[in-house]
């Protein structure tokens, strides 16, 4: 099925103060399960430096049967015009909205016409049901982690359980993205650096943090050996020099951070990286083994 994903622009007073702009690493997800059915192209609008009539452009010339758009709060309302352009272009094309803006508020998006479904929670399983039976003319009201409008009433289904192999998910499609034109630099003394997520889930529920509720608080890993193959692509495809371990915190399983730092000096990878932590959450000995590796 003919899909485009779309990651919208930020809000002018975010690009105004610097916001980064990061690889969007949950749609890397989605465009990887997708393209082994479907035909899939995403349009990231920021990366690219599309405007309102050069996005319009894309999606008449492509002409998709079902549109995906990721959203933040602060980027909902671009995200909503977008949606808006697709329907003008085909009012026929399924419009589904996901992202941080969604899993906070799943019947929310739904209030704009513009939008046919909403996905919340995980979205790998989802997205790949959902397309299936949109591809097959089947009803998809009992999919889990989606909303829908019925009649004049906005419906959200349950949450869809957890990934608990976080292995067994395909690394993000890079291939689809405009790789070069993310900021790939950061606080370590190698460029370019590239976003890789490892984990998902935190047993703490700081109140600041929008993450629970597409991940939960139950911590999921991939493995040492997993997340250090994605190093070696990064590494010789990508010619990646840096790695931003892009996660909330980074140590919470120590012996996983000590695998992963024996794995990296192992296979000799030079790479320098970065991440993020709780100072509870660290002691000398595994600073020392990261420092070690990178």
């Amino acid at each position: 099925m003919k899909t485009l994903l779309i990651n919208p622009h930020t809000p002018d007073y975010l690009d105004r103060v610097g916001t980064k702009n990061y690889f969007p690493l949950g749609l890397g997800y989605i465009a990887a399960v997708l393209e082994k059915n479907h035909d899939v192209r995403v349009v990231d609008v920021r990366a690219e430096g599309l405007d309102a009539a050069g996005l319009r452009r894309t999606i008449s010339d492509m002409r998709p049967e079902i549109v995906g758009i990721t959203a933040a709060t602060p980027a909902f309302q671009l995200a909503v015009e977008i949606a808006d352009s697709v329907k003008q272009v085909n009012k026929d094309t399924i419009v589904v909205i996901g992202g941080v803006h969604s899993n906070a508020m799943p019947a929310y998006p739904l209030k704009y016409s513009c939008f046919d479904i909403g996905v919340f929670g995980e979205g790998e399983r989802t997205a790949v049901e959902l397309w299936e039976r949109i591809e097959r003319g089947q009803s998809y009201e009992d999919v889990k982690g989606i909303s829908f409008r019925e009649k004049d009433r906005i419906v959200v289904n349950p949450m869809r359980e957890f990934i608990q192999n976080l292995d067994e998910l395909p690394f993000p499609a890079r291939h689809l993205f405009p790789v070069d034109r993310y900021d790939r630099g950061g606080h370590v003394s190698a460029a370019p650096i590239y976003s890789i997520g490892t984990s998902r889930g935190c047993p703490f529920s700081c109140a600041f943090c929008s993450n629970n509720a597409a991940f939960g608080r139950r911590y999921r890993f991939r493995s040492a050996r997993n997340v250090v193959d994605e190093i070696e692509v990064l590494v010789s495809q990508y010619g990646a020099r840096g790695v931003y371990f892009r996660e909330d915190i980074f140590t919470i399983n120590r012996q996983r951070v000590m695998d992963i730092c024996s794995e990296i000096v192992a296979r000799g990878l030079d790479v320098k990286w970065e991440c993020e932590c709780r100072v509870d959450t660290i002691d000398r000995e595994m600073l020392h083994a990261m420092k070690g590796s990178g």
